[in-house]
């Protein structure tokens, strides 16, 4: 059986200490608002949700830029 899995990165940022590693999973809310805000530019597609095909304010974030831009984006 093909799996239905779509190639791409996941972001997070990784604290690293000489006891501990953390990693802290983007928060959504709020690159949402860093594009609102025009504080950030990336490429990226707005996908709404199942439920609120109809609610413009309700959507995921897809980063589409390719990994050069997005780690220059940084």
């Amino acid at each position: 059986m093909d799996s239905h899995l779509v190639p791409m990165h996941t972001v997070a940022k990784i604290d690293m200490a000489p006891d501990k590693l953390a990693i802290q999973w983007y928060n959504e809310e709020w690159l949402i608002g860093l594009f609102k805000q025009n504080r950030i530019r990336i490429a990226h597609e707005k996908i709404p949700y199942e439920q609120a095909k109809m609610d413009n304010d309700q959507y995921q974030v897809v980063l589409t830029a390719s990994t050069m831009t997005s780690r220059n984006s940084c």
